[in-house]
């Protein structure tokens, strides 16, 4: 091709003629693509997208007790959206997922099952997406078919999970309280056992009690008092009754009340007639309202006997003054005799003294009898304190223990509800939850605008592509490149004849220097598509 031809051979007229020969792939990709996008559109089913935002607020002192301080670069959206994620993969009956589909009260149940295969469950977790909007934001989202069932699976899912927070943060608590229960319940046990071995304790060894003891040693001691002034006594009444025997055996049991004599009767002597008064004075009483042993006749009683012991003294004394002076009394006529009361008086006194000996013997043998046993009870007054020691040191241990787990166990629940409230008051909702329309009208249009950008851009991308393809020859420039030689003239291919061999002879006899070129591989440049081969002459 000569230099006046390189019009044909400059970028915008390839472009135009590559255009020209692939228009179809152009129009088809610049037109199919919005063509099916908007059919697309049409048909699809109405969706609805809703988002709920939750806000992490938390001060250093209780970022320090949540454990949500900065010790790395991850910010405490991201630490709440690695959570929640975990979270998303609790598929079991009863999980997280399971809890939050129920507390949404969908019109169709979903089943979380993985083996139940729930294709509305495949859906949701696909179409589910958590994102970090910033340090303390972050984001749950959700495209879904209903707007209703939307809105209320994203608020169950905020509200679930900030009610996992908090467990979460109580889990700790909780199961710190769940063990201290099953301690309670055994130091119980053991309590009442501790407890019911000590009351049966104290009922069987009732009087070896520490608050008993100290009585049964004062009992002992006023028991051995006891014992010795009774000996004492006992050996005073000894005394006593040998000193009595010895005196009635010097003392007649009759004594001379009474001699009669031949000679005139002596004046009554004084003591005989005071006598006879205070008897003739104790017989008016007596047969008054007084009785024997009345306080009004004892002195009586008691002046009688004195006087009548006077009187025999008296009378005794006279007759040995009489005897001793003229010998016998001759003149006595008649004797009357008494009861000697000192003598009777003497017998009461043994008697008396031989019963208090023998009641004060009896008391003795009977006090030592109970000496013997306070001194066994005594005796054993140590052992039991021991074991009773053992027994209530064992009671109180468990006592103690019980009251601090009960203790420890109260704080620890309180500790649980203090974490809940704590993590729970950190995450805040921002915003209401509202589901609206996925593909709106102006969405619909950016869509199909940006189709058409792109069907226009990958139509020009197959027209080159097409024109990179296609191994024809169609410019100067491109044989000289392929040659290495300068091209002098360059025809268009024309259609092969029906006898092409009467076409070459004839030319070969009219110029020999013709080499005619048809073979497409001696011609690389050839086309084998559906244009017809260039004939290439070369001088």
């Amino acid at each position: 091709m000569l230099s006046s031809h390189q019009g044909r051979n400059s970028i915008a007229h390839r472009a135009l003629e590559a255009f020209y020969r692939h228009q179809k792939l152009f129009w088809i990709a610049t037109l199919g693509m919005p063509l099916l996008v908007g059919v697309a559109l049409y048909l699809r089913s109405a969706s609805y997208v809703a988002s709920a935002s939750t806000q992490v607020v938390a001060d250093q002192e209780v970022a320090t007790v949540l454990g949500l301080t900065r010790h790395s670069w991850i910010s405490p959206a991201q630490q709440n959206v690695s959570r929640f994620n975990d979270l998303l993969r609790d598929d079991e009956p009863g999980g997280f997922l399971d809890d939050v589909l129920k507390n949404a009260r969908l019109a169709r149940p979903m089943r979380v099952d993985p083996r139940v295969r729930d294709k509305r469950f495949a859906e949701l977790r696909s179409k589910l997406a958590v994102q970090v909007n910033s340090n303390d934001v972050f984001t749950i989202s959700l495209v879904w078919d209903n707007a209703g069932e939307c809105e209320r699976i994203l608020r169950a899912l905020q509200s679930g999970y900030v009610e996992e927070a908090g467990a979460s943060r109580q889990a700790q608590s909780i199961a710190t309280a769940s063990f201290l229960d099953t301690q309670i319940q055994s130091y119980r046990y053991r309590m009442r056992v501790a407890e019911k071995a000590l009351i049966q304790y104290k009922r069987e060894h009732f009087g070896q009690l520490p608050e008993s003891a100290s009585g049964e040693i004062e009992q002992l001691a006023l028991l051995r008092s006891e014992r010795d002034y009774l000996r004492i006594a006992s050996q005073d009444a000894i005394l006593q009754r040998g000193a009595i025997e010895a005196r009635l055996t010097q003392v007649k049991p009759t004594s001379i009340l009474e001699e009669t004599t031949s000679k005139s009767p002596k004046a009554e002597s004084p003591t005989a007639a005071n006598l006879q008064s205070i008897e003739a004075r104790r017989v008016a009483l007596l047969s008054g309202d007084y009785r024997a042993d009345g306080s009004m006749i004892k002195p009586l009683d008691a002046q009688i006997r004195v006087l009548r012991n006077r009187l025999a003294q008296e009378q005794n004394a006279e007759r040995v003054r009489e005897r001793s002076a003229n010998g016998a009394s001759a003149n006595v006529v008649q004797t009357t005799t008494q009861a000697n009361p000192e003598y009777t008086s003497l017998s009461e006194q043994l008697t008396q003294a031989k019963i208090e000996q023998a009641t004060n013997t009896s008391r003795l043998a009977l006090l030592d009898q109970n000496i013997s046993e306070y001194e066994k009870r005594v005796r054993l007054l140590p052992d039991a304190a021991r074991e009773l020691t053992d027994k209530t040191r064992d009671y109180s241990i468990m006592k103690e223990q019980y009251e601090d787990l009960l203790k420890r166990r109260e704080q620890a629940q309180i500790k649980a509800n203090l974490d809940k409230v704590a993590a729970t008051s950190t995450l805040v909702p921002i915003g209401t939850v509202y589901a609206s329309a996925s593909n709106g009208i102006k969405k619909n249009a950016l869509i199909l605008v940006g189709t058409v950008v792109f069907g226009v851009i990958v139509g020009s991308g197959l027209i080159l592509g097409a024109e990179l393809a296609d191994p024809s020859v169609r410019y100067a420039a491109d044989v000289e490149k392929m040659l290495g030689v300068p091209v002098v003239l360059c025809l268009p291919a024309v259609r092969v004849i029906s006898n092409p061999r009467h076409l070459l002879a004839s030319k070969t006899v009219a110029d020999p220097w013709w080499q005619p070129t048809t073979n497409p591989s001696d011609m690389p440049a050839a086309s084998q598509r559906n244009q017809s081969p260039q004939e290439v002459i070369q001088l």
